[in-house]
């Protein structure tokens, strides 16, 4: 078998293209001459006449031929549209639009950045630079999100996270039930929700979403009642709690402060004690925390208990008993004494209703959490992102469950 020919049958190519020429350029690359050969009716994407305006070469990445980088090489005819007298080059078969690679590798090329997170090692295989890489991973978004269907989902999450330094700020919308990435926004205010909520869903999606979780951010709460009037706000389990671990810290640390002007050393080095569930120390920390618990006077510890008590909140079945326990904590709360967790008290029953709104729709930003956890290790591989735009696309890149690749 001749290289031409091999060439023309490994590329799949049929009538007007054939393999003009094959030059090797040892010991790295390898260049295979197209040409369109003959008579051919060019239409658009709807059927429609083109005319031959004029032609242009162009240049494709392959995939490597043996060791050698392997390149296609062009003419390709630029068509006019006699209709609306716009031109437009012609879409060749072993291509995508406007793509500088052939489908196969740019399948290949998806595939290799998908197991290597960090794009500079990822493009050093495919022996790209960073910006090409980086463009065939925003097409593949481009091309995913353009494919998504638009079913039905259900419930939603709503979460932020930081991803430049100081307040920068991006709203990730989640499927829990699909466990991934649906859109990401710039900034957490109610607008860039709302904008978030309206380009990521469609409006038959909108219509039938029952629950959102999110935190107790006000523009989030907000944006929701604007966009998904008949879903309810549920607030998340993690948040609330978050705030009673809060209160619990600003307790120890005050203790802390008094108690060593006296001398006592009681709670040095105990920070990371009151902040976990008693069923997530080990053997040795649960033996200092209950050494810690026996003395009575430790404002400390009783704030630990009464937050240990809310976190059983929701393992009750029902909402009316979930609020029963509810008012029965705010009354040991009040007794403690304790401001912070006072406060922590003030707040779950100005937003009681999205927290009973759980025992309807069990729904938490625990995956969100998870993909917070995720996102984390993406910026720390990427050693930071250089702006929104790449932030966003290597979320949806890695958690977003797209059809990637050309088809």
């Amino acid at each position: 078998m001749q290289d031409h020919e091999f060439f023309a049958r490994v590329l799949g190519l049929e009538q007007p293209w054939h393999v003009k020429d094959v030059k090797l350029d040892l010991p790295s690359r390898v260049e295979v001459i197209l040409e369109c050969r003959g008579e051919h009716a060019w239409t658009d994407a709807e059927g429609g006449r083109m005319h031959v305006h004029s032609w242009e070469e162009r240049r494709w990445r392959h995939l490597d031929t043996m060791q050698l980088e392997t390149v296609l090489v062009a003419r390709v005819p630029r068509l006019l549209d006699p209709r609306s007298g716009r031109t437009e080059m012609a879409v060749v078969p072993w291509a995508v639009k406007s793509a500088r690679w052939t489908a196969l590798f740019e399948c290949w090329a998806v595939r290799v950045l998908q197991a290597v997170p960090n794009v500079s090692r990822a493009a050093e295989l495919l022996r790209l630079d960073w910006h090409a890489a980086w463009e065939i991973k925003a097409r593949a978004v481009d091309r995913g999100l353009a494919r998504r269907a638009a079913e039905p989902i259900a419930t939603l999450g709503l979460d932020e996270k930081s991803f430049g330094r100081g307040q920068d700020y991006a709203t990730v919308l989640t499927d829990p039930a699909g466990k991934r990435v649906l859109e990401v926004a710039a900034g957490r205010t109610q607008e860039a929700a709302e904008g978030l909520l309206a380009d990521a869903l469609q409006p038959t999606q909108r219509a039938v979403v029952e629950a959102v979780s999110i935190d107790m951010w006000p523009a989030f709460a907000a944006a929701v009642s604007a966009r998904l009037p008949k879903a309810r706000i549920v607030y998340d389990p993690f948040h609330v709690v978050s705030h009673a671990n809060a209160a619990v810290d600003q307790i120890r640390r005050t203790e802390h402060r008094l108690r060593q002007r006296d001398g006592d050393p009681t709670l040095k080095g105990s920070r990371q004690l009151w902040l976990y569930g008693f069923e997530r120390l080990d053997r040795g920390r649960r033996r200092e925390l209950r050494q810690l618990l026996l003395d009575p006077e430790l404002k400390t510890g009783l704030a630990w208990a009464l937050k240990e008590q809310l976190r059983t909140l929701w393992g009750f079945r029902r909402p009316s008993a979930a609020r029963a326990f509810l008012e029965a904590w705010r009354g040991r709360v009040e007794a403690s004494g304790l401001a912070p967790l006072r406060r922590v008290a003030k707040m779950i029953f100005s937003h009681l209703p999205g927290i009973l709104a759980w025992f309807w729709h069990p729904i938490s930003n625990g995956p969100a959490e998870g993909f917070n956890s995720a996102i984390q290790t993406l910026k720390h591989i990427a050693r930071g992102f250089r702006n929104f735009a790449n932030f966003r696309i290597a979320i949806l890149f890695h958690h977003g469950k797209l059809a990637l690749t050309p088809r």
